[in-house]
């Protein structure tokens, strides 16, 4: 288990699929275990976020980033910053946990830490551009003002 204050503040215990799925501030031992099985996904697939491992670290040392948990292993994980507007900057759920309804709870959980944290706007940029539907779903839409590869999309809350 990890020593964080953070984690004790953010507790997120839900049950999916009739287990328990926690969500937490991550920690080292979460980030080593995270990157083993982004590793092991670019090995297979070349997929993944393998290739952002530098970037996840400054997210973990900056304490934006929080670790879905799965019987005490990390199975997801969500980086996230706070500007002018809130950002949900990469997410990823480990393949072999994919479709069972976590992704969605570590979204909810880091889109709800956004607002409490004061942003009338959260963004993602869609890459890979097949994580556009999911982000649709939560309901992100287009944002106007952005033209790249991969669509940016923005979740208002109410005025």
């Amino acid at each position: 288990d990890c020593p964080n204050a953070a984690a004790a503040a953010l507790p997120g215990l839900t049950q999916v699929l009739g287990r328990m799925f926690h969500i937490k501030a991550a920690c080292e031992s979460d980030f080593e275990e995270i990157c083993s099985w982004l590793e092991q996904e670019k090995l297979e697939d070349f997929s993944g976020f393998y290739f952002k491992k530098d970037e996840l670290a400054e997210s973990l040392a900056a304490g934006e980033m929080f670790c879905g948990t799965l019987n005490g292993s990390a199975i997801a994980f969500a980086t996230f910053s706070i500007k002018s507007s809130g950002y949900v900057d990469i997410m990823e759920v480990s393949p072999s946990q994919r479709r069972r309804g976590y992704g969605r709870q570590l979204a909810l959980f880091t889109i709800n830490h956004l607002i409490e944290s004061g942003m009338d706007s959260i963004y993602v940029t869609c890459a890979p551009r097949s994580s556009e539907s999911f982000w649709r779903s939560m309901g992100f839409v287009t944002h106007t003002a952005y033209a790249h590869e991969h669509p940016r999309l923005v979740l208002r809350s109410a005025p």
